[in-house]
């Protein structure tokens, strides 16, 4: 895989019913037995070259993820070495927004870090 973009593949149809991403470094959990077609994607970003967490959601991750590393204005703007560590699929927009509020309101790096630690590779 090139570079630090995951691929986004369709996945087979008793995997999540849509899309998924595919890569070694990702952990992805699905937070809803119904998938509807506007699904929505909260993700969890690192750069090791500031050691900091992004959190965020997108109904495109990779395209997202192409607009953080690509020039912008912004916190992600600091590094270019942003890498999907998790993401969380939603059935819409307003379920990933409530999530990434939630997460965003813990404002704590342990709480973070074992989100993404206690998931299953």
């Amino acid at each position: 895989m090139a570079g630090p973009l995951a691929q986004l593949v369709r996945a087979p149809r008793h995997m999540c019913r849509g899309w998924s991403l595919v890569n070694l470094g990702v952990k992805l959990v699905r937070k809803d037995r119904k998938v509807r077609e506007m699904q929505c994607f909260l993700y969890i970003l690192y750069s090791s070259s500031l050691d900091r967490y992004y959190i965020g959601s997108s109904e495109n991750p990779q395209k997202r993820l192409e607009k953080h590393l690509g020039p912008h204005t912004g916190f992600t703007s600091k590094a270019k070495d942003w890498k999907i560590c998790l993401i969380e699929i939603y059935p819409d927009r307003k379920e990933a927004l409530k999530r990434e509020r939630q997460l965003k309101g813990w404002k704590n790096r342990t709480r973070i870090e074992s989100l993404i630690n206690k998931l299953p590779h």
